[in-house]
């Protein structure tokens, strides 16, 4: 175990209030590194969460006083079977000992939950394995302190995975390290060494205080998957603009950046019309769960409606290929 002194801790602080400033609306924000290696993290299950050899665990400092009510995190799938929101991940959230760089024996806050989010971020690490990345909402919301510091494990539950007794899952790894470097335990062990560069590696996580979830038909759709939100005031004025990836599913999440309110969300995606979700309630600790079903494409020349313009576009581009 590597001890800190208090000093030290009171420069983290500092540091860490300067650099959340730059994460946007997140709680948190240390997106996965490329092309850094994994590391192990697993408990036996959520009902017995002990160590199934190893799990890993980040720390984070709290600037402002409120709810964390999404979690997410990019890794590695040792086995394609894992790939599913069927599967269950354990997460849990411990106060750090004063004075040093480890959390408590006891979590403050742990629970089970099911991606609703899963894409494959089109990133392969340094060992030539796919990065994906993971999106849940907290069953309950977890109420961090202003200026407390904590540590978060997310780990692979062993039970509810896709090959019980063998390893399916490991945590991606984030640089430059955020106040203290990422460990393991049993027993506790840090830094983190990556198994690539030798380096000393952070873990990828991001932490929400509010959660729009949304669900596009993506049925009569092939192409990238890309949409754009825009979060309207009710006089139509632009609050905040979010540029979202569906996954297989059709599925997304975002962290709209606005204050308290009530909003109308439009969807752009392709070439369909805009989609519409009028007074969404947003604002600390919010969780809306969208759902655009009659998306309707064919808006070629992006006029608001499909029309004899937009037939007449397709004929003049019917049979072109993309030029390699």
């Amino acid at each position: 175990m590597k001890v800190r002194l208090l000093p030290m801790l009171a420069m983290l602080t500092m540091t860490a209030s300067a650099w959340a400033q730059t994460s946007w609306s997140f709680k948190w924000n240390q997106p996965y590194t490329w092309r850094l290696a994994s590391h192990e993290s697993r408990v036996f299950s959520c009902e017995q969460p002990r160590p199934f050899e190893k799990v890993a665990m980040d720390d984070w400092i709290c600037t402002k006083t409120g709810p964390i009510v999404r979690v997410s995190w990019w890794g590695v799938l040792l086995n394609e079977a894992q790939y599913s929101k069927r599967w269950s991940y354990y997460i849990a959230i411990y106060r750090n000992i004063p004075g040093t760089c480890q959390p408590e024996p006891e979590p403050r806050y742990h629970t089970c939950v099911r991606p609703d989010v899963i894409r494959y971020t089109g990133r392969w690490d340094c060992t030539q394995k796919r990065v994906f990345y993971f999106s849940a909402r907290l069953p309950t919301p977890f109420i961090q302190r202003a200026e407390e510091h904590y540590w978060i494990q997310i780990s692979e539950s062993d039970k509810e995975s896709a090959r019980p007794g063998q390893e399916d899952f490991r945590w991606s790894a984030h640089r430059e390290v955020n106040l203290c470097p990422a460990g393991q335990f049993p027993p506790w062990t840090e830094p983190l060494i990556d198994a690539c560069d030798g380096g000393i590696d952070d873990l990828a996580f991001r932490l929400y205080s509010r959660s729009i979830t949304g669900h596009v038909n993506t049925d009569a759709y092939v192409g990238k998957r890309y949409a754009t939100l825009e979060i309207r005031t009710p006089d139509g004025e632009i609050a905040d603009v979010q540029h979202v990836e569906l996954d297989e599913d059709g599925d997304f999440e975002a962290d709209p950046d606005v204050p308290d309110g009530s909003y109308n969300v439009v969807l752009f995606f392709g070439s369909a019309l805009p989609a519409v979700q009028k007074d969404v309630q947003i604002g600390d600790g919010s969780v809306r769960e969208l759902s655009f079903f009659d998306v309707f494409f064919g808006d070629l020349d992006g006029d608001g409606e499909v029309s004899l313009f937009d037939f007449g576009i397709l004929v003049r581009n019917f049979g072109r290929m993309v030029q390699e």
